[in-house]
C-alpha cells in the first residue's frame, strides 16, 4: 500500500531531488562516502582479529579451500562442503571466498566482501523509504545508515551481523513490495524474490528470522481473514524456494548447531553478566541502547520530526489518504515499520544473551522511520536534516579516528568510540612461523593457555589457516580433570610468563606445571605491547620427527620397533616406530598394526592408524621426497588378554582402494605379564582411544557422558578430527576380515557418527543390532540416527524392538515421542511425553 499525500511538500521537489533520483548520483555518493571512510579505517588498523572475527575468517578460508577443490558431481564433496561449519550457516563464507582468491587471505581482503553488503543495504533502505514514503526519505535513511554507530562499528570488521542486516532488509523490502503489488506478475515476482532472500537469510545467521516473524504473522492472519488463497499460494511457494536454499546445510548440521547455538547463548549471557529474563532490565536493555546505536542527535531530531508530523496529522487529517485498499500489510507505513521493530525488539529481548549486534537488522528500519520524521522540517527549517546528518557524520569521524573531540563525541554519541589500533604489532605471524620452521613437514596444534583479544585460540587458528592450514590452535587448560592429559597430548603450548589467573584457576595451575615440566622447553619468547611476556613451549624430544632421506624410495617399510620386553595388560605401553618411505605413502596411507598371541592368534590387540597420527602436512612440494618418520606413542593391550608372548604383524591399507598389503617389518615380540608394574607412557593414539571408548557404548546413557567428554578432549588434540577417518577406514577393513567382532562394529558406528555420516552410521548400526540383538540400546542408537535423518518411520520400527527388550527405559520412551511427533502423531507424542518422569 502506498501512502498518497498530494499536499506533502516533500513529494513535490521538482528539480534536484528528481534529477538525483533518476541517475542515482546521490545514492552513489552516499555509497562512495561509506567505502572511503571504511577503507581508511581498515588500512590504519594494525590489530589482529579478535575472537569472533578470527573465527569467521577461518570459516571463509575453509570454504575457499573447499571451492578450490570443487567436485560438483560428488555427493561426498557436497556432504563435506556443508559440514565445514556446523554452528554458523555458510553463505557469508561462500561469498567471501572469491575475494580471498582474488586479493589475498588477509583480514582486510576478506572485509572487502562488505562492499557487496553495503551496496545491498543502502539500496534496500533507499527503496524501502522511497516505496513507503518518498525518494527523499529513502535517500536520507540511506545517508544515516552510513553514519550511525550501530552499523559503522560492525561494518569495518569481518562478522556475520552486517551481511545479515543487509539480507534481512532486502527481504523486508521484497515482502513489503509483495504485499502492495497489484498485478499477478508483480506479486509472483516479488514473492519469489522474498523466498530467495528468506533462504539467504537463514543461510547467513539463524536469528535473522526473528525480524521477519511478526510481519509474516500479520500477513498470514490477514490472508486467512480475507481468504486470499492466491496470495497464500504465493507465500507458500516463497517458503518452498527458501527451504530449497537452506535445507542442505540444516539437514546436515541441525543437531550440532542447535546444541552449539543454545550453549553459546547461555554461556555468553553468563560470561557477560546479562540480566535474567525475569527482570525489567532484560526487557528494557535494547531500548536504553538506542542513543548509543543511533546517536542522541539523530534520535532526538528524528523523534521531534515524527511528533511534528503527528501534530500536522491531527490538525489536518484530510491531507493523508490511502490507496490500494486490499494491501496485506498494516495500513500506515509508519505502523508497518513499527510492527517490524516492536516484534523484533520483543523476540530479541526474550533471548538471554544481549548484544547490540544481535538487533542490528532493525537499525535501518529505525533509520527509515526517523528519516520520515526529519523530512517533516520544511521551508525555513529545511536546514535541520542537513545539520543533523552533518553533525552525525562529524561524530562518526571523531569516534572512528583519533583526531580530537573525544568529550564532545562521547556526549552526543556515547560508547561509540572505535579507533584503529596503531601500536606495536602483535607476534601472531611470528609464532606461526616459529612452529612451521621447527616442524616444516607436520601440522602443528597449538594449545592456548591464554585468552586475550589479540592472542587467543580463534586468532591463532586463523593465522595458522593463512599459513596453508599448517597450524591449528585450540583452547585447553579449562578443566582441572584434563590438565595432565593436556600436557601429555599436546606438543606445542603457549602461555603468559606470569599468568593473570587466580591461583586456584586451572589455567594458572597448568602454566605452573608446564614451566616445571622437563618434557617441555621454551622455544621462543615475545614481549607484547602491554609489556607482558608470552612463551611458546615445545615438547622434547618431539613425539614425531621427520628426516628427509637422500635416496628416494618407492615403497613403505617399518625399519625399527622399540618396545619394552615385558609389560602388564590393561595399561598404556610406550612404543617407538621408525618408518621409511615415499611421501605419498607416508601421508596418505594407513597402517594395520596387530599384536597377536603366539599360542592363540585370535587373542590380539590393534594399533591401526595413520603414520604420524595423520599430522603430516600434505604439501605438494615434497611429493618427490622420501622420509624417515620416527614416532613415539603408546598402545593399550586389553586387560582381559591372557599372559604370554605376542608378536607383531604390519600391513599397509590403501584408503583409495581399500586393499591391504603386507610391508617389510622387523620381527618383534612382547610379553604380557599381569604381575609387572605399569611403565610411564605418552598419551595413547587417538584411534586406539576411540576403539576403547566404543566398547562402552552397549552400556547406554550412563556411558555416553564420559565417552563424549573424552571425545571432546580428543577433538581438541586432533584439530581436524582425522582420527575418526582413520578409525572408520581401518575398522571397516577389519570387519571384512572378522565380521563377528562386536566392539569393532561399535567402533565403526562411533567413527562414522562423529563424522556426521548418518547413512554410514545406520549401516554400521544395522550390523551392531545383528551382533547384539538383545541390547535395547543398540536399537535405540539406530532409531536416533534415523531420527537425525528425518526417517521417523524407520526409527519407530527400531524403537519397537528396543521397547520389547526394555520398555521402561526413559531414553526409548523419549525417542518414541519424538518419532511420533515427526510423523504428525501429535496426540500420541503428547501422551508419551506427559508420561515421562
Amino acid at each position: 500500500m502506498t501512502l498518497v499525500n498530494s499536499q506533502d511538500p516533500e513529494k513535490t521537489q521538482p528539480n534536484f531531488i528528481g534529477i538525483f533520483q533518476k541517475n542515482g548520483i546521490v545514492w552513489g555518493l552516499i555509497f562512495l562516502l561509506n567505502l572511503i571512510i571504511d577503507w581508511i579505517w581498515i588500512r590504519l588498523d594494525l590489530s589482529p582479529p579478535a575472537w569472533d572475527q578470527a573465527h569467521r575468517l577461518t570459516g571463509a578460508l575453509n570454504y575457499l579451500n573447499a571451492l578450490q577443490n570443487m567436485q560438483l558431481f560428488s555427493l561426498k564433496w557436497w556432504d563435506d562442503f556443508w559440514s565445514l561449519t556446523s554452528k554458523d550457516p555458510p553463505l557469508t563464507y561462500i561469498v567471501t571466498a572469491p575475494f580471498l582468491q582474488l586479493f589475498g587471505r588477509g583480514e582486510a581482503q576478506a572485509t572487502l566482501v562488505n562492499i557487496l553488503f553495503i551496496a545491498l543495504l543502502l539500496f534496500s533502505v533507499y527503496q524501502l523509504g522511497k516505496h513507503l514514503f518518498s525518494p527523499r526519505v529513502g535517500l536520507w535513511a540511506a545517508a544515516f545508515c552510513v553514519v550511525i554507530p550501530g552499523l559503522y562499528r560492525t561494518r569495518v570488521d569481518y562478522l556475520l551481523d552486517y551481511p545479515l542486516t543487509a539480507i534481512v532488509l532486502i527481504g523486508f523490502y521484497a515482502l513489503t513490495k509483495w504485499c502492495d503489488a497489484q498485478t499477478l506478475k508483480k506479486q509472483w515476482g516479488w514473492g519469489l524474490l522474498f523466498g530467495v532472500t528468506l533462504g539467504a537469510n537463514l543461510l547467513t545467521k539463524q536469528n535473522g528470522v526473528f525480524f521477519l516473524f511478526f510481519p509474516l504473522l500479520w500477513i498470514g492472519i490477514k490472508i486467512l481473514w480475507r481468504r486470499r488463497w492466491g496470495r497464500l499460494l504465493q507465500l507458500l511457494v516463497s517458503f518452498i524456494v527458501a527451504i530449497a536454499l537452506f535445507y542442505p546445510w540444516y539437514q546436515t548440521n541441525w543437531i550440532f548447531f542447535i546444541g552449539a547455538y543454545t550453549g553459546a547463548f547461555a554461556q555468553g549471557a553468563i560470561n557477560e553478566g546479562d540480566p535474567p529474563l525475569d527482570t525489567l532490565e532484560a526487557w528494557t536493555h535494547y531500548f536504553f541502547e538506542l542513543p548509543f546505536v543511533l546517536t542522541w542527535v539523530f534520535l532526538l531530531v528524528g523523534v521531534a520530526g515524527l511528533i511534528l508530523r503527528g501534530i500536522r496529522l491531527v490538525r489536518s487529517p484530510q491531507k493523508e489518504a490511502f490507496s490500494r485498499p486490499f494491501t496485506l500489510r498494516i495500513a500506515h507505513p509508519l505502523l508497518w515499520l513499527g510492527w517490524y521493530w516492536v516484534g523484533s525488539y520483543f523476540l530479541c529481548s526474550a533471548l538471554v544473551n544481549k548484544d547490540s549486534r544481535y538487533v542490528m537488522p532493525y537499525y535501518p528500519v529505525l533509520a527509515v522511520s526517523l528519516a520520515y520524521g526529519l523530512v517533516a522540517f520544511q521551508n525555513r527549517l529545511r536546514w535541520i536534516p542537513w545539520t543533523t546528518w552533518g553533525l552525525t557524520l562529524l561524530l562518526m569521524i571523531l569516534n572512528l579516528f583519533p583526531v580530537g573531540g573525544e568529550n564532545f563525541a562521547q556526549w552526543l554519541s556515547p560508547n561509540a568510540q572505535y579507533y584503529p589500533y596503531r601500536g606495536q604489532l602483535f607476534p601472531n605471524e611470528e609464532i606461526i612461523a616459529e612452529m612451521t620452521t621447527t616442524t616444516p613437514y607436520q601440522k602443528g596444534n597449538l594449545g592456548m593457555l591464554m585468552d586475550t583479544p589479540a592472542i587467543n585460540h580463534n586468532t591463532m587458528n586463523y593465522y595458522g589457516a593463512v599459513a596453508d592450514f599448517q597450524v591449528y590452535a585450540r583452547e585447553v587448560g579449562k578443566r582441572q580433570r584434563h590438565l595432565d592429559q593436556d600436557l601429555r597430548s599436546l606438543d606445542w603450548l603457549i602461555a603468559q610468563q606470569n599468568p593473570t589467573y587466580p591461583p586456584d584457576h586451572p589455567r594458572f595451575q597448568i602454566v605452573q606445571q608446564l614451566q616445571q615440566d622437563p618434557n617441555f622447553h621454551v622455544q621462543q619468547r615475545w614481549t607484547l605491547p602491554d609489556h607482558s611476556v608470552i612463551e611458546l613451549y615445545h615438547k622434547i624430544p618431539a613425539p614425531i620427527t621427520l628426516t628427509p632421506l637422500t635416496s628416494p624410495l618407492d615403497s613403505l617399510r617399518l625399519d625399527e620397533v622399540i618396545v619394552p620386553p615385558i609389560v602388564p595388560p590393561g595399561y598404556p605401553v610406550p612404543i617407538t616406530y621408525q618408518w621409511l618411505g615415499d611421501w605419498h605413502s607416508l601421508k596418505s596411507g594407513l597402517v594395520l598394526v596387530t599384536w597377536a598371541s603366539v599360542e592363540d592368534p585370535t587373542q590380539q590387540w590393534l594399533q591401526d592408524r595413520a603414520i604420524g597420527n595423520g599430522m603430516l602436512h600434505p604439501s605438494p612440494q615434497w611429493a618427490d621426497q622420501s622420509f624417515e618418520v620416527r614416532e613415539t606413542l603408546a598402545m593399550l593391550p586389553p586387560e582381559e588378554l591372557p599372559p604370554g608372548e605376542y608378536s607383531l604383524s604390519v600391513a599397509y591399507l590403501n584408503p583409495d582402494t581399500g586393499e591391504a598389503n603386507p610391508i617389510p617389518f622387523p620381527p618383534v615380540t612382547i610379553t604380557l605379564d599381569p604381575t609387572r608394574p605399569p611403565l610411564p607412557a605418552p598419551a595413547l593414539d587417538f584411534v586406539t582411544q576411540l576403539r576403547h571408548l566404543a566398547r562402552d557404548l552397549p552400556e547406554g546413557r550412563e556411558a555416553l557422558d564420559p565417552i563424549f567428554d573424552q571425545i571432546g578432549q580428543m577433538n581438541q588434540y586432533d584439530p581436524t578430527q582425522d582420527y575418526t577417518r582413520q578409525a572408520e577406514l581401518t575398522l571397516a577393513y577389519r570387519l571384512t576380515q572378522n565380521p563377528q567382532q562386536l566392539d569393532w562394529a561399535y567402533g565403526l558406528t562411533l567413527a562414522r557418527a562423529l563424522q556426521e555420516d548418518a547413512p554410514g552410521a545406520i549401516a554400521a548400526l544395522q550390523k551392531v543390532v545383528q551382533l547384539d540383538p538383545n541390547n535395547p540400546y543398540a536399537h535405540a542408537y539406530l532409531a536416533f540416527v534415523h531420527l537425525y535423518r528425518w526417517q521417523p518411520k524407520a526409527a519407530e520400527q527400531a524403537l519397537t524392538q528396543a521397547a520389547a527388550l526394555n520398555p521402561d527405559l526413559w531414553e526409548i520412551q523419549a525417542l518414541q515421542g519424538v518419532a511420533a511427533a515427526m510423523q504428525g502423531k501429535l496426540i500420541k507424542a503428547w501422551q508419551v511425553f506427559s508420561a515421562l518422569q
